[in-house]
């Protein structure tokens, strides 16, 4: 789906590259469905994931100032910068530069067209704790929560009861 850019933000939402036309925006929304076989050879869809979005942006750099809005540009892939792209339709955040090949050309003399290609990253929250079934015992039970639990020291006697139990 092709469709206007209003503006390139860093996180700070300050616009960026503001001497660059642009020529057009595909945004790709995908979502993968998992299909399973059933017995009589049908198929069933049960779960769909959404997939990060992709957005081809081409872009004409054109004036004195090109080549500075060429390097921000690539200073932005190169330290690999989160971007927010904004559209007609949406805002896309968390977008970083994948590729941006260019063409120059003896049509244009003072610019270039660049195709940059933007993937959004999409992060997991790591504080979630899984547990699979409660266990028998409860000296069983998770202590992920627990933070730093130092172990107790074992006398000779019930050293000896353990080593036994093991053999």
């Amino acid at each position: 789906m092709a469709t206007e850019v209003i503006g390139i933000y860093d996180n700070n939402f300050n616009a960026l590259f503001q001497e660059a036309k642009y020529i057009k925006a595909s945004v790709s929304d995908t979502s993968m469905i998992f299909e399973h076989p059933l017995e009589d050879g049908s198929k069933i869809a049960d779960y769909k994931v959404s997939n990060p979005i992709e957005i081809q942006l081409q872009i004409m750099l054109l004036g004195a100032d090109y080549r500075n809005t060429y390097k921000a540009i690539k200073k932005i892939d190169t330290n690999a910068t989160a971007l927010t792209i904004q559209t007609r339709t949406d805002v896309y955040s968390n977008m970083y530069i994948s590729s941006m090949p260019y063409e120059e050309d003896n049509t244009i003399s003072d610019g270039i067209k660049i195709a940059i290609s933007l993937k959004q990253a999409l992060f997991e929250n790591p504080n979630t704790v899984r547990t699979a079934i409660d266990p028998r015992y409860s000296k069983d039970s998770n202590t992920s929560r627990n933070g730093n639990v130092q172990g107790e020291n074992v006398n000779d006697t019930k050293r000896q009861s353990i080593l036994a139990s093991l053999l």
